[in-house]
C-alpha cells in the first residue's frame, strides 16, 4: 500500500489528536497531505459512528432519513443558489432578512432554512437568527472544493430528471440521462451552458481534492513530460507542475476549455512550462513520457474506454507510461462514496462506472499495454500501464 506520509510520523499526531492535545496537529494537517492510513481511520471511524447511531434509535429514523434524500438535494441546491452562506458570513440573519436580500418569501425561506439546520447545515438560535456553521461555510463561494457548485448541479433539473428515470434504467440496463434527453450528458451541456460551467466547477473542486494526493501518490520524479488527456482548466496539471519543478506538461482537451485555463496556469506560476493543445482523444493525442487519463475512464463503457486507448497506441513509445487515476471500487466493497458515485455514473454517463483495479488492468491488457504499478488512496487511485 503506498502512503503520502510517514506512519512513524502520523500516527502519533493522530494519537494526541485523539487524546485532546490537537492544536499543533491541525494547524499542520491543513498544509500536510493526509496519507492513505489517515483517511481510511477517518472513514472507518465515521462508519462506525454512524452505524452507532442508527442502532440507537428506533429503525424507522434512519430509514426515514435514506427516504428523503431527495430533500437534502434540493435543499442544499437552492440555499447554494440564493447565496445564504455568503449572506450568513456578514452576519447572523433571520428567514425575513435573507428573504429581502434574495426575493423569496420569508415563510418558506425559514422552512427552507430551518429543515437545512436539522440536517446539521446552518444553525438556528432561539431568536431565530440563522447562522453559520462548520458545513455551511463549505457552501461559500469560491471554495476550492466547489461544494456549492456540486450542489446545485445534483439539484439541476436536468440530473433530477436523469434521477427519476432510474427505475426504468434499472430495469433496462440503460443509460437513463439518455432516454430522458435523447442525447448524452455531454451534448446536453453543448446546449446548456449555465449547467455545462456549473458542472466544469464542480469537477475543478474534485480535482482541488484530489490533485495534491495524485502529486505525492505516483513519483513523477521518473518522468521529464506529462499530458493531461481532457485535463480541462488546468488544476491538476498546476498542482503537478508546482510540486514537481522539473516537469514540463501538455494540456490537452477542447479548444473553448482551454482558454479558460490560463488563468489558473499563470496564477500557479507554471504557465511557462504548459502547452496547450487542443484535440480529440478520439483522433490524436500528443506526445509526453506519461499521458493523465483522471476521472475519464469512468465516464463511458469498456468499447469507448479501447477507443482511447487504440487512438494513445499511435503516439505512445515504447517505456511510455499511461496513468489511469479513477476512484476504484471493488464489486463487494461499501467504503468511501465510490459505490454512491457508481450510481451517479449510471444514471448520467452513457455506459459510465466506477471500475476495479482488475477492471482497469483488464482495459489495459485488452488494448495492448503492460500492466504496471498501483498506487492506492481512498480519495483516487493511480493505475500504471506501460508500452512495449
Amino acid at each position: 500500500m503506498n502512503t503520502t506520509m510517514t506512519d512513524k510520523f502520523e500516527l502519533p499526531a493522530l494519537s494526541r489528536l485523539a487524546m485532546g492535545s490537537p492544536s499543533k496537529e491541525i494547524k499542520q494537517f491543513k498544509t500536510w497531505v493526509p496519507s492513505g492510513l489517515t483517511v481510511r481511520l477517518g472513514l472507518v471511524l465515521r462508519r462506525l459512528l454512524l452505524t452507532l447511531a442508527d442502532r440507537i434509535v428506533p429503525v424507522s429514523l434512519p430509514l426515514f432519513e435514506r427516504s428523503t434524500g431527495l430533500m437534502d438535494t434540493v435543499i442544499l441546491s437552492i440555499v447554494s443558489k440564493h447565496e445564504i452562506a455568503d449572506h450568513l458570513e456578514q452576519r447572523p440573519q433571520t428567514a425575513a432578512d435573507l428573504a429581502r436580500i434574495t426575493g423569496t418569501d420569508a415563510d418558506a425561506m425559514h422552512r427552507i432554512l430551518r429543515a437545512a439546520a436539522s440536517r446539521g447545515v446552518f444553525q438556528l438560535d432561539q431568536d431565530g437568527l440563522f447562522h453559520n456553521n462548520r458545513l455551511s461555510k463549505a457552501l461559500l463561494k469560491g471554495n476550492a472544493t466547489a461544494n456549492r457548485e456540486w450542489s446545485q448541479y445534483f439539484g439541476s433539473q436536468s440530473n433530477m430528471l436523469a434521477w427519476m428515470n432510474l427505475p426504468r434504467a434499472v430495469v433496462e440496463g440503460q443509460p437513463s440521462f439518455d432516454h430522458v434527453f435523447g442525447m448524452n450528458v455531454w451534448e446536453w451541456f453543448e446546449h446548456h451552458n449555465d449547467e455545462q460551467e456549473m458542472f466544469a466547477h464542480s469537477m475543478m473542486g474534485v480535482t482541488a481534492l484530489q490533485a495534491p494526493v495524485i502529486a505525492r501518490l505516483y513519483p513523477f520524479a521518473e518522468v521529464k513530460s506529462i499530458c493531461d488527456v481532457g485535463g480541462g482548466r488546468g488544476t491538476l496539471m498546476s498542482e503537478l507542475l508546482t510540486r514537481h519543478q522539473h516537469l514540463k506538461g501538455i494540456l490537452f482537451d477542447a479548444a473553448g476549455v482551454l482558454k479558460s485555463a490560463e488563468e489558473l496556469l499563470k496564477a500557479r506560476g507554471v504557465a511557462e512550462r504548459v502547452e496547450k493543445v487542443e484535440g480529440s482523444f478520439l483522433i490524436s493525442i500528443p506526445n509526453a513520457d506519461a499521458y493523465l487519463f483522471k476521472n475519464i475512464f469512468h465516464d463511458w463503457n469498456d468499447e469507448f474506454c479501447s477507443s482511447i486507448l487504440q487512438t494513445l497506441k499511435k503516439s505512445i513509445k515504447a517505456g511510455q507510461k499511461v496513468l489511469i487515476i479513477e476512484q476504484l471500487v471493488e464489486k463487494n466493497s461499501i467504503q468511501g462514496i465510490g459505490p454512491a458515485s457508481d450510481v451517479q455514473m449510471m444514471v448520467a454517463c452513457s455506459g459510465g462506472r466506477e471500475r476495479s483495479l482488475a477492471e482497469i488492468q483488464g482495459l489495459l491488457m485488452t488494448n495492448g499495454f503492460q500492466v504496471g504499478r498501483t498506487f492506492l488512496h481512498p480519495l483516487i487511485s493511480v493505475v500504471e500501464g506501460t508500452f512495449h
